[in-house]
């Protein structure tokens, strides 16, 4: 996936990405993905990275091993997993980002949502600037309707300068219908797997089950 994504960009070695995790609060799939990502853009590619993610135990634990020397953690607030109002919590999150743009001036920005909802802060405000933005959906959308207003909002993010990323086309076609845009400028991009021999596998299932050969 980080090839597919990265190999469309021109960039020189001083241009810099912003990734931004929305959540701190725990380590599953979608952030050992964001790590390969930031290790293939960082070393593999040698460009500066800046990190933001909602400052939490587990997002320092997670953040401990990059490589600080291409990558600058920034503790900021997304918007989730706070108490009080969301609505209030994602204006404090469209500000901070309005202000990182001004100090980071990346040339792209890369959003790694967990739900297709979420960021709204973020998304809005790099919308507002202009900034070119690919936001990753990892799942797929919910199956209740949203909201009129938050359709129409989203729908104007989707015209501005962002290209969303869905990992199935099944989650492409649900966030289509979720938001009312059309499924077809929706890129489709599957996350990778690491290569398993099917021996190893095997092997790995048998002792699982305790199942003998």
């Amino acid at each position: 996936m980080a090839s597919d994504i990265y190999g469309t960009l021109h960039m020189n070695e001083k241009e810099k990405i912003w990734i931004i995790l929305p959540y701190g609060n725990e380590r599953g799939g979608l952030e050992t993905i964001a790590a390969k990502l930031i290790d293939r853009i960082s070393k593999g590619h040698g460009r500066r990275c800046i990190i933001s993610i909602p400052r939490h135990t587990t997002s320092m634990e997670y953040t401990a091993n990059f490589d600080k020397k291409l990558c600058t953690i920034d503790w900021m607030i997304t918007g989730h997993g706070l108490r009080g109002s969301y609505l209030l919590w994602s204006a404090v999150a469209l500000f901070g980002t309005l202000v990182r743009l001004l100090m980071f001036r990346p040339k792209l920005v890369i959003i790694n949502l967990p739900f297709a909802f979420g960021c709204l802060g973020p998304m809005l405000a790099l919308a507002l600037a202009g900034q070119k933005t690919i936001a990753i959906h990892h799942h797929a959308a919910p199956l209740e309707e949203c909201s009129s207003i938050l359709r129409r909002v989203y729908q104007w993010v989707f015209r501005r300068n962002q290209t969303w990323v869905a990992v199935s086309d099944d989650a492409r076609i649900g966030l289509a219908r979720f938001y009312g845009v059309n499924a077809d400028l929706i890129k489709r991009i599957y996350n990778g797997l690491p290569p398993l021999s099917l021996e190893t596998g095997s092997q790995s299932l048998r002792s699982e089950l305790g199942v003998q050969q």
